[in-house]
């Protein structure tokens, strides 16, 4: 199985985050503009997002009011969201709610 990027990004997240993550694909369907094996792009609610490896450590960037282009603040729900769907473009599964409320509150 592929590695999973919404488990590296929810690791740094929180739960009402991801919960809003979950809600953004269920109401807007948003599709990937652009993903390979190292990266992926797409644009959500106007706002562009970027996922990939910045000397091999795992990034993430959004447009939207609060990412400041740093991976020092936790993911937003757009990169969330990007992360889960480009999981799923690979066929890997989405977290499970349990997975997801250990990951965060390891954070």
């Amino acid at each position: 199985m592929a590695f999973s990027f919404s488990r590296l990004i929810i690791s740094e997240s929180d739960s009402d985050t991801c919960k809003e993550s979950f809600r953004l694909i269920g109401e807007k369907h948003p599709e990937a503009r652009r993903c390979g094996t190292a990266s992926c792009v797409a644009e959500i609610d106007g706002y562009k997002i970027w996922l990939g490896f910045e000397k091999g450590v795992p990034a993430w960037k959004c447009s939207c009011a609060k990412d400041i282009y740093t991976k020092i603040i936790e993911p937003c729900a757009h990169e969330v969201a990007l992360a889960l769907i480009w999981d799923r473009s690979r066929g890997v599964p989405d977290p499970s709610q349990e997975d997801i409320m250990y990951l965060t509150r390891l954070h």
